[in-house]
């Protein structure tokens, strides 16, 4: 009888460490398989955040490549802008040369500085042909220099009328000088010109009024004296 006790109580202690060994195996199992499935859920979201992260970046750099297109798309066209600018200046300098060009800007490619000094030491010499072309360039080419004022209106008008041969240089330049420095000490020399230029033209009606206003403005100027010794004639014709 002993012995069939000992013999159960071996039977039941091995069935106890045998359950204990198959829980803890289970439990492991159960374990190992939330590892694994925590391990596929962490996978899962860092495959779709790298798909995002690359769909991003693929977006980005198409973003950067149309940049780039536009951009180099705006550098042709300022180009081509610039380039029809620079022939339109040049066309329009073309038109309004003389025949006996001396500036030859499309050759030399003057600075500003340099036309302007060859054209105030024509004027000085009293090379009124020169200067007047010098100036005139000057104004085509650099028409929204610091240096275009004034005084330069004035000898420009003066060396085109001195000249003999540019009446609308004359009329530009002075007419531009009366209508924008109304308060110019070289005003009423501007008006006096641009009356002789009239008169040298013909254009009786806008010569008389000139003359006009110095009568009534300016008796005791200079100007004056010089416009009042064709004052008679041009009255007469005018009242004609």
């Amino acid at each position: 009888m002993m012995k069939i006790a000992k013999i159960m109580k071996l039977t039941l202690l091995v069935s106890s460490i045998s359950l204990v060994t198959s829980c803890d195996y289970v439990e492991r199992l159960d374990n190992e398989s939330r590892n694994s499935l925590y391990y596929e859920k962490v996978a899962l979201k860092v495959s779709q955040d790298n798909r995002l992260l690359k769909s991003e970046i693929n977006k980005l750099r198409y973003e950067v490549e149309t940049l780039k297109a536009k951009n180099n798309y705006l550098k042709i066209q300022l180009k081509e802008k610039e380039g029809k600018k620079q022939q339109r200046a040049i066309a329009s300098l073309k038109r309004d040369l003389p025949t006996n060009d001396l500036v030859k800007f499309e050759v030399y490619n003057w600075t500003p500085e340099q036309i302007l000094s060859i054209a105030n030491k024509a004027f000085q010499k009293k090379e009124y042909e020169k200067a007047a072309q010098f100036f005139n360039t000057f104004a085509t080419q650099y028409p929204n220099h610091d240096k275009k004022d004034d005084l330069f209106l004035l000898q420009a008008g003066i060396s085109s009328f001195e000249s003999g041969n540019h009446d609308m240089w004359v009329k530009k330049y002075l007419g531009k000088l009366v209508a924008t420095y109304p308060t110019s000490p070289y005003y009423r020399s501007a008006k006096l010109w641009l009356g002789l230029s009239h008169l040298k033209t013909r254009d009786h009606k806008a010569f008389f009024g000139i003359v006009e206003e110095f009568r009534k403005k300016y008796r005791n100027t200079d100007e004056w004296k010089i416009l009042s010794a064709h004052y008679e004639e041009i009255v007469q014709k005018y009242k004609q």
